[in-house]
């Protein structure tokens, strides 16, 4: 069963905003664009609400999400057919050297002053680490040092993987704003 013009209308009020967001989301990478990944998701929000099929199982979010996106990679294709050189700089291999840049530059090897601050760094770990509350502490060594994975954690703690995932990743921010203070 389709969806009805009184439904369709409703999802297409109920959904306005995750249409614009992720027309937003698009826009911050390619501003020049920010109206027809807008005008896009907008027609697309409309198109697909009017398709859904309640019946077949699934949220209209995700329905919408899938198809949004694929609509925004239309937008940007488009865009991209009628001016490439609003994409920057492509690589055009020459005769000379047939590689891209990126492959000639050299690997990165730490010098003696980086060695010296991760040596600084690692002395200073005690310290750091004390900085954190003793919990996010414990995740902080769990995962890092120990390699153990969110899930496993989540599952320790009996919360969610997104949720260690963020507070670990809140503990690594703290423990980088607090390193240059122990110098």
């Amino acid at each position: 069963m389709v969806t009805t013009a009184p439904d369709a209308s409703e999802l297409v009020t109920n959904y306005f905003n995750l249409a614009r967001k992720i027309a937003g989301r698009w826009a911050s990478r390619y501003p020049h664009l920010a109206a027809d990944f807008e005008s896009a998701a907008v027609y697309d929000l409309w198109r697909t609400a009017t398709a859904f099929d309640p019946d077949r199982g699934t949220k209209f979010a995700t329905v919408f999400h899938a198809r949004c996106h694929f609509a925004m990679l239309k937008v940007v294709k488009k865009e991209y057919a009628k001016s490439p050189p609003s994409f920057g700089a492509q690589f055009v291999p020459s005769t000379e050297q047939d590689t891209h840049p990126l492959d000639r530059a050299p690997a990165h090897t730490r010098g003696p002053a980086e060695l010296a601050e991760l040596d600084d760094d690692v002395t200073n770990l005690p310290a750091l680490l004390a900085v954190l509350p003793e919990g996010r502490r414990a995740l902080v060594v769990r995962h890092i040092a120990h390699g153990e994975t969110y899930t496993d954690l989540a599952a320790d703690y009996g919360t969610t993987r997104s949720d260690i995932r963020g507070m670990v990743g809140k503990a690594l921010k703290k423990l980088r704003g607090n390193r240059s203070h122990l110098r």
